[in-house]
């Protein structure tokens, strides 16, 4: 029996998802990894009271970082690798 190594989104507020699949342990790890340092680079947003130039800028960032996100769905909280059996 082989196995699978599943990147895996775990979202606090709704069941965990499977992002992508791989045959290898440190690919599945890498692209974890890369998953994460995309996360955690997420645009802080201005405060409240901020300039709509301040908001504008921040929109546009937002967004570029959305379309660089490797996580299609893009909505994880943290990500790990599962590994499962395959027949």
């Amino acid at each position: 029996m082989e196995t699978i190594f599943i990147v895996v989104a775990l979202i606090d507020y709704s069941p965990s998802r499977p992002v992508k699949a791989f045959k290898d342990a440190a690919q599945a790890e890498k692209f974890r990894r890369c998953c994460t340092e995309h996360l955690v680079s997420t645009p802080i947003s201005p405060s409240i009271s901020a300039s709509d130039i301040e908001w504008d800028v921040y929109d546009e960032s937002l967004k570029k970082w959305l379309d660089e996100s490797p996580d299609p769905e893009r909505c994880a909280d943290k990500y790990s690798v599962a590994e499962v059996p395959f027949e």
